[in-house]
């Protein structure tokens, strides 16, 4: 989960306190932002949108930590203070997607996207989503739409080749792939996809390639490792 840059800073900063600083300072460690906030949320002086501030910010710095389920309690107090809390609604949906319930994030997502239509990581992550319940075709249309919106992100092109590949259109798949590289030559996720998809075609000299580009950016990459070793010895047999 990456939420750093959603923090939400407030109120202004020469009128904080200790508590508010590591509460709502971007450069807070997750344990000070929770010390700061439950400050902050137990001292009942702060107005309805710092108090949902407040939550989401701690809901932010548990979820860092992996404590997912006292995130979602505070993205839930979050959302109940300010119901249009379009971030709180994603991150949420983000949290529930780590936990792997996926029909409760695909909720977050709808309710974040009605707010913001053009929110590209809740489109996008719905469409993690729907990839992950096997529903590829409604993948493929959110990560259409969020490339359309923001078509120099690479990640969601990685994404929708994984559900080409899944419903074996490979050559697409692979097409999607080469796009994903090109934005990130150093992206090992599709460069191993890539390689997986070459794999399938019998094209290993050219898995070997990618498998080893990969394990020149991180020569302990243990997807490429065992996948290169499979290349090789489909190769040889």
């Amino acid at each position: 989960m990456i939420f750093a840059a959603l923090m939400v800073v407030s109120p202004a900063a020469a009128q904080q306190s200790p508590a508010q600083t590591w509460c709502y300072g971007n450069d807070s460690a997750d344990d000070q932002t929770i010390a700061g906030c439950t400050r902050v949320i137990q001292s009942g002086r702060e107005n309805q949108r710092d108090l949902a501030s407040a939550y989401f910010n701690r809901g932010l710095a548990y979820g860092h930590k992996g404590d997912f389920d006292r995130a979602i309690r505070d993205f839930d107090q979050a959302i109940k203070i300010n119901p249009n809390y379009v971030e709180a609604l994603y991150c949420r949906g983000l949290t529930y997607s780590n936990k792997g319930l996926w029909d409760r994030a695909i909720q977050d997502y709808d309710e974040a996207i009605k707010l913001n239509p053009d929110y590209v990581k809740a489109i996008s992550n719905r469409g993690n989503a729907y990839l992950a319940k096997r529903q590829y075709d409604r993948a493929i249309q959110d990560y259409d739409q969020a490339i359309k919106l923001d078509p120099n992100e690479a990640i969601p092109l990685n994404n929708r080749g994984n559900a080409y590949y899944q419903i074996d259109q490979v050559d697409r798949a692979i097409q999607d792939f080469d796009l994903a590289i090109t934005l990130n030559p150093n992206y090992p996720d599709a460069l191993n996809n890539r390689g997986l998809a070459y794999i399938s075609q019998g094209q290993y000299d050219r898995a070997i390639q990618d498998f080893d580009q990969v394990l020149k950016l991180d020569p302990k990459d243990a997807d490429a490792i065992k996948n290169r070793a499979m290349a090789i010895t489909r190769k040889n047999n």
